[in-house]
């Protein structure tokens, strides 16, 4: 049976634009890897406002098909750089140095590892990681 729509669609809206941490990995010195995420897409007005950027700089680009399917991807990359991916903690390089958290080391994260860019892009789509906690107990009870 369905659940009613508004215990299936609602969603913390100050939660899609601050973000919820989400934890990866667990580091050698027993720190956690964790990230920042705004949610792509719902309440998330910065989000929309860097995909019209993108839209309207890469206007001709797209029309003419001169933007082939991985620029495009990378276009977006630079979009959830600018506007899902808020923060990070504890993330080391492979040398096992801190790599701070920066939009332009996020972008080069996203360039160099793009199945990293593709699970970030998943959970970042779904709603059930920016849901209302009243109602995810409600749903429980």
């Amino acid at each position: 049976m369905a659940k009613p729509i508004f215990k299936e669609y609602s969603t913390d809206q100050s939660i899609e634009n601050s973000g919820t941490w989400v934890s990866f990995g667990t580091n050698a010195d027993g720190t956690v890897e964790k990230i920042l995420l705004a949610r792509a897409g719902g309440a998330n007005a910065k989000y929309f406002t860097e995909m019209a950027k993108a839209g309207d700089t890469h206007k001709q680009g797209i029309k003419t098909g001169a933007i082939d399917g991985l620029e495009g991807k990378k276009i977006l990359m630079q979009v959830y750089a600018n506007s899902v991916v808020l923060n990070w903690e504890n993330i080391y390089d492979r040398n096992g140095n801190i790599y701070p958290y920066s939009k332009e080391n996020c972008l080069n994260m996203f360039y160099k590892m793009h199945d990293f860019f593709d699970v970030i892009s998943e959970i970042c789509s779904e709603r059930e990681a920016f849901r209302d906690a009243q109602l995810e107990d409600d749903i429980k009870n």
